[in-house]
């Protein structure tokens, strides 16, 4: 059998181990997102997209505990998230693509309530059309 990682540099190792394995944890219905979160030991995510008769998709924020597989639903449907990242805050930063009913955002969604907060829905006073990703930079 072969080694599960190939590696280019030897700092990568300082991530793995010496010896890494790949082990199934879950098998969820992760689309985008993935923001790991250390002290809750978790991974979250955007769920597949799910047509709505109005054209919209409806996607759900999900919450994969790492230590034992758990599957929670954060947000059940999140106005057609996708991209996420981690504010200093600790809520999670995330793209929402909207539809015909709802405006695209950015918004602020915190971690154990799912209580969103728009962060930012407009650029020069034109209206989002369609967010994808997001990074949290220090400045």
């Amino acid at each position: 059998m072969s080694a599960p990682f190939r590696t280019h540099d030897p700092a990568f190792a300082e991530v793995t181990g010496e010896a890494p394995r790949l082990e199934l944890i879950s098998q969820v219905d992760a689309h985008e997102g993935p923001v790991h979160v250390a002290q809750d030991d978790a991974l979250y995510f955007t769920s597949l997209p799910r047509p709505r008769a109005d054209r919209s998709r409806e996607v759900a924020i999900r919450r994969l505990t790492l230590g034992d597989g758990r599957v929670e639903t954060v947000v059940d449907d999140a106005n057609a998230a996708n991209g996420m990242a981690l504010a200093p805050d600790g809520r999670l930063v995330v793209c929402e693509q909207g539809g015909p009913q709802s405006p695209a955002a950015i918004t602020l969604v915190d971690r154990r309530t799912g209580e969103r907060d728009v962060l930012v829905d407009a650029f020069r006073g034109l209206p989002f059309n369609s967010p994808n990703d997001v990074v949290v930079a220090p400045d």
